[in-house]
């Protein structure tokens, strides 16, 4: 039986970023593919990859594990790992526990537009399995940079995955 999709009212849209196209499943994915863009172009990290096979986190030998947003290199070689999520359910919590359980040393970070007021509490239990939650309202308003509009916002139903009833 499908999983019936809640309506997180996700958007997903296609848009040019560093001169190479992508397929964004949230726009809070999109806005933070164009902060990581202007930290390259402000040599602040050399590169960013998004869904690479780099962003994958394997927790058991049988399962198919879990693929992170994006992946960052600093000047030094190492990564960060960034999850892009508009709303933490419990499970998100149990997957971040999985991945920092088996990949203790993994600086894995938890992007959010705004914490809510109410029902913050899923927010605050990934608080000890994350490197650390940033919340990105706050420095898109700080960044120099036209967020501009993505080139398509796409037709489908939001907060619904392709196949999901």
């Amino acid at each position: 039986m499908a999983r019936i999709s809640k309506d997180y009212k996700n958007y997903r849209c296609d848009a040019m970023v560093g001169g190479k196209a992508y397929h964004f499943e949230s726009l809070l994915e999109y806005r933070w593919a164009q902060y990581l863009e202007f930290l390259v172009q402000a040599g602040h990290i050399v590169s960013w990859e998004y869904e690479s096979p780099d962003c994958r986190f394997k927790m058991s030998p049988f399962g198919k594990g879990y693929l992170l947003d994006f992946v960052t290199q600093d000047q030094k070689g190492q990564k960060e790992w960034y999850e892009c999520k508009g709303y933490i359910e419990r499970r998100d919590v149990t997957r971040f526990r999985q991945i920092s359980k088996a990949y203790p040393k993994a600086k894995i970070n938890l992007v959010i537009d705004r914490i809510p007021k109410r029902r913050a509490q899923n927010y605050w239990s990934c608080k000890k399995y994350v490197y650390r939650i940033i919340e990105a309202h706050r420095i898109f308003k700080q960044v120099p940079i036209d967020m501009g509009k993505p080139l398509q916002i796409s037709d489908e139903q939001p907060g619904r995955r392709k196949g999901a009833l």
